[in-house]
């Protein structure tokens, strides 16, 4: 009898799961990427001997499909302290682990004050004593009204939680679900930061090499899918036993055969949505021997506290890893969710302007190596989501469908991987 054939369009790191589990249970498979490199939205572009990751991307290695899929020690992980800088303009507080840096203990009370001690027990206690799927189970409101609830102070919300997890979220506003908010969290708390040595990249490198024979095209744009066929550029068409669309909610869109049709997202007026966040990052070289300020050395991220102007948290990636920049020289990351959305070059001075008064040092002594606007970097989780498996007959994959994280991502691949091997 001859194999099933599953043709799965999109080789982020949903499809990439799901074409795994495919391979698993002996189905010929189809990888079409319309990219010219696999992992979506997981990704590293070198430039000069730096390697600038699509957007400041981290692992947290406490994901469980993480630990499942990926073999943490090939990925030579470099680690994330705990912790950040609440900068001001005239001053920089350190909020630390104190389990994790028990030398930053002092500072880290100088800078949490007493009333938001207690706030802060009661968020975290549940999160120790109970496993991160649990929150998600729980009932769900904003992530600035639990916040509030809790009893945290608007100034230490602006001053940490909505630059470091408005980070995390892409949502400087902290709308998102509570839920998720715990969640993420959760995972925060209960295992570590990284990044792989030679850049996010090599994750999705890392589960492709595990497809053995199975076929992967590139620069494959696809038109329009049906539950047993697809149609790329150019009218030809493939057929499949089964199809499974692991795109981002607005290429889903884009070509399913009706092309006004929506795949399910968050609930609307409509019915559904495909709403994203967007994100602009920049990458500064800084040449180390010419310059000599403290805070250059720190490997902490370092939160805009100030709530003025467009930088959101700014990091040093080649203090956490080395590899990220040619020797004597450094990397420098910076992250905005300015929300008037504009040229990333015309936002570039003023955020070149912000970088200086945090590092210290004149903005001349940054090189811009590269400005992008990431349009469609998350989904929107203001709600927890409940997705079909499949539309219209056709497999619904990608961290939209789930979580908007890489442990969602290798989920929603993991989910329609085993209900293929079910039901074909």
């Amino acid at each position: 009898m001859a194999s099933k054939r599953v043709i799965i369009v999109g080789a982020g790191i949903s499809g990439l799961i799901c074409a795994l589990h495919c391979q698993k249970a002996g189905f010929e498979t189809l990888l079409l990427e319309q990219n010219t490199e696999l992992g979506g939205r997981v990704g590293t572009d070198y430039i000069d001997g730096f390697s600038l990751d699509r957007g400041f991307q981290v692992l947290l290695t406490a994901y469980p499909m993480a630990k499942k899929y990926l073999d943490y020690k090939a990925l030579e992980l470099c680690y994330y302290p705990s912790g950040a800088y609440l900068c001001y303009p005239n001053n920089k507080k350190l909020l630390a682990n104190p389990l994790e840096a028990p030398q930053a203990l002092f500072s880290t009370l100088k800078t949490v004050e007493a009333s938001q001690i207690w706030p802060f027990i009661k968020l975290i206690t549940p999160l120790i004593l109970n496993a991160p799927q649990r929150c998600l189970t729980k009932p769900e409101t904003s992530s600035i009204t639990l916040l509030k609830r809790l009893g945290f102070s608007n100034p230490f919300i602006d001053a940490f939680f909505k630059p470091f997890f408005g980070g995390v979220l892409l949502d400087p506003n902290l709308e998102s679900s509570s839920c998720l908010f715990n969640y993420y969290l959760s995972f925060f708390m209960k295992g570590k930061v990284a990044i792989p040595k030679a850049g996010m990249a090599e994750i999705p490198k890392q589960l492709a090499a595990h497809l053995k024979g199975e076929q992967i095209r590139l620069k494959c744009k696809v038109l329009n899918v049906e539950a047993k066929e697809v149609e790329l550029e150019g009218g030809k068409t493939l057929q499949a036993d089964a199809v499974v669309l692991a795109t981002n909610p607005t290429e889903a869109a884009s070509i399913l055969k009706n092309p006004k049709a929506k795949p399910p997202h968050t609930k609307s007026s409509d019915g559904f949505k495909n709403d994203v966040k967007s994100v602009y990052t920049f990458y500064y070289a800084l040449n180390e021997d010419s310059i000599s300020s403290p805070i250059l050395d720190s490997p902490y991220l370092l939160l805009n506290s100030s709530s003025k102007g467009p930088l959101t948290h700014l990091h040093i990636q080649s203090n956490i890893a080395t590899s990220y920049a040619p020797k004597s020289q450094k990397l420098i990351s910076i992250t905005s969710l300015e929300q008037a959305h504009q040229d990333p070059q015309t936002l570039e001075p003023t955020i070149r302007n912000q970088a200086q008064e945090l590092l210290h040092i004149k903005p001349s002594a940054l090189h811009l190596l590269k400005a992008s606007f990431i349009k469609e970097a998350l989904p929107t989780q203001t709600h927890i989501k409940d997705i079909p498996l499949a539309k219209d007959g056709i497999f619904l994959a990608g961290d939209w469908t789930q979580t908007g994280s890489l442990q969602g991502a290798m989920l929603s691949g993991e989910r329609i991987g085993l209900q293929l091997a079910q039901c074909l």
